[in-house]
């Protein structure tokens, strides 16, 4: 994915830096939009997050999981957000690389694979159950 136009349309959409290693409010939900967005929308991996801004992968657990809240509670963040994904999704082609593809591949096969394994237990669960109603 090509993060550097992402980064510029968060930082036209939101009026700030988000990588300036400011703790200003602004600033803290600029880097959060960031971080959701990769998470959320591009299946980046936490730890790949906190590889491509220099963070622990604890910074980027910890905004992921108030991310919501944050979003209820704060109008401001609420339309940066909403407006970035709109215009994410008019410009969707645009983000689409070879990176992205193959991590989303990765991760649908990973998906997949989860997937036929649990429909394959399920299926031995069924077989179980209607060999025990036959036997009684």
């Amino acid at each position: 994915m090509q993060t550097k136009k992402l980064i510029t349309l968060i930082k036209n959409i939101t009026g700030v830096e988000p990588f300036n290693k400011s703790r200003k409010t602004p600033n803290v939900f600029a880097r959060a939009i960031f971080y959701k967005i990769l998470y959320d929308r591009f299946k980046t991996t936490k730890v790949d997050i906190s590889r491509k801004v220099n963070k622990h992968h604890a910074t980027i657990l910890h905004t992921l999981n108030h991310f919501d809240v944050w979003v209820k509670q704060n109008k401001k963040l609420k339309s940066w957000y909403e407006s970035i994904i709109l215009v994410l999704d008019e410009e969707d082609v645009e983000f689409l690389d070879v990176d992205n593809i193959y991590q989303k591949f990765i991760y649908l096969r990973e998906e997949n694979e989860l997937l036929k394994t649990k429909i394959k237990n399920l299926k031995l669960k069924l077989n179980e159950k209607r060999n025990n109603k036959e036997s009684v």
